[in-house]
């Protein structure tokens, strides 16, 4: 004689199911994007005008303790702060026939040779800019480009 009245939770429990599905398929997105370890990045000038429009880029990357890479014409080469090679690199660029400029990559840390770099490349008259980098980064040599340098 008691009639028993039964709730259907079919249609509640599918919900449930794909809502927990999509979320965790987000946090697999997410967590395959932000994987630990190194990031390959190239340096590409944007071309947004300014004063550098039609300058050819060559990059310094500071690499702390003294040591950077000189980056230009597709190649790359070790310096220190206070060898020869960075000096004849900076002369090279100040007297090439193809209007240049320099872009130092600095990473934390390398505050100080940023600051040597600077003054070195403002003394030849240098048009320069920079780049915060992460440390873990590893950067690609640009493409060679006319009237580039040569490392």
């Amino acid at each position: 004689m008691g009639s028993t009245v039964g709730v259907d939770l079919f249609a509640f429990m599918n919900i449930m199911a794909a809502t927990i599905g999509v979320q965790a398929l987000l946090i697999l997105i997410i967590a395959l994007q932000l994987r630990p370890g190194g990031q390959s990045v190239q340096f590409v000038p944007s071309g947004s005008g300014g004063n550098l429009e039609g300058k050819v880029a060559n990059y310094v990357l500071l690499q702390g303790k003294g040591q950077l890479e000189l980056l230009a014409d597709g190649r790359r080469e070790r310096a220190t702060i206070k060898g020869p090679q960075l000096g004849a690199f900076l002369d090279r660029i100040a007297k090439a026939a193809a209007p240049q400029f320099l872009v130092i990559g600095v990473k934390p840390g390398t505050y100080l040779e940023f600051n040597l770099v600077r003054a070195q490349a403002e003394a030849k008259g240098i048009a320069l800019g920079y780049e915060p980098l992460d440390p873990q980064w590893s950067v690609k040599p640009p493409s060679a480009s006319a009237g580039a340098v040569a490392p």
